[in-house]
């Protein structure tokens, strides 16, 4: 009987073993074919969020309301005439002068300037170059601006405006 026992307890142990092995490779085997397809899902999570980082980048921003509506020409600017015929002695003749333009919002002045400019830049005699850009400054950007301290006329110049000033500069 315990002849049995034995033969019967070695059977066992070798059923085990090989089930043992068997079992292992099945986990091994789904395990790698969870790992291709974990991949195949990455490359694919991959290829998708690539093309909606490229959906975003083609997407271009509207152009502002302000910048549809200005004026494009002379004609549209209305009310204007004695202000662009002294923007344009100023700044279209061979030797432009300094101009400060000052006044309500939305009168113009940006526009009128703008204008000019390119009316500027075609005239031959003038020293604006056609690749010319505008720069716009306003009070509020040089009250704040950090070029005063490497640039000293552009502080100078705009300084005594904030240095207790009231009204018509008295």
């Amino acid at each position: 009987m315990q002849e049995e026992a034995a033969g019967f307890l070695s059977f066992l142990f070798a059923a085990t073993v090989i089930m043992g092995v068997g079992v292992a490779y099945i986990m091994w085997s789904l395990a790698r074919a969870n790992r291709v397809t974990q991949m195949s899902v990455a490359k694919g999570e991959a290829k998708r969020e690539t093309e909606w980082i490229n959906r975003l980048r083609s997407v271009a921003l509207t152009e502002p309301l302000a910048e549809k509506t200005r004026p494009g020409s002379f004609a549209e600017l209305v009310g204007q005439e004695e202000g662009l015929r002294n923007l344009r002695a100023a700044l279209c003749g061979p030797h432009p002068q300094h101009v400060l333009i000052y006044g309500p919002p939305g009168v113009g002045k940006t526009a009128a300037a703008r204008l000019v400019l390119e009316e500027a830049k075609q005239n031959p005699l003038s020293p604006f170059k056609e690749n010319a850009g505008f720069v716009e400054v306003d009070a509020t950007i040089l009250r704040f601006d950090e070029r005063g301290f490497a640039d000293p006329l552009i502080g100078s110049v705009h300084d005594p405006i904030y240095q207790g000033a009231g009204r018509m500069g008295m």
